[in-house]
């Protein structure tokens, strides 16, 4: 009786560790997954953001919108500039910079999509 009863005990730790490492492994690789997704998900949501925010720092930031109404003729015919071919330069600047970093978004953005359709053939073939 005693001998069954630590045969049984040893039995169990035995599963015990078994299970444990098992969940230990699949937590590893949950972690891991998770760890490249958020990873891809700050890359593309910081080239997004900072393309915004690059878009509203040399195109002059927020403009207040003033009624037409208060200003007169003189003050309206002011304020019509024609561009300089430093501010043409500075746009043609910002588009490049704002393509360039829509470009690597979408990119990061297609391979997390890869990386997911992958994950999800590998699962579907494993189940």
């Amino acid at each position: 009786m005693i001998n069954d009863t630590s045969e049984l005990r040893r039995q169990l730790l035995e599963a015990s560790v078994e299970y444990k490492d098992e969940i230990r492994e699949g937590l590893q690789g949950v972690v891991s997954k998770l760890g490249k997704t958020g990873v891809n998900a700050l890359v593309i949501g910081g080239a997004l953001v900072t393309s915004f925010l690059l878009y509203r720092a040399l195109s002059g930031g927020s403009r207040s919108v003033e009624s037409k109404g208060n200003k007169n003729k003189e003050e309206r015919n002011e304020e019509v500039v024609m561009p300089s071919f430093v501010d043409k330069l500075a746009d043609k600047v910002l588009e490049q910079m704002l393509l360039f970093l829509l470009a690597l978004a979408k990119e990061k953005l297609l391979e997390y999509l890869n990386d997911q359709k992958n994950d999800n053939d590998d699962s579907t073939v494993t189940s």
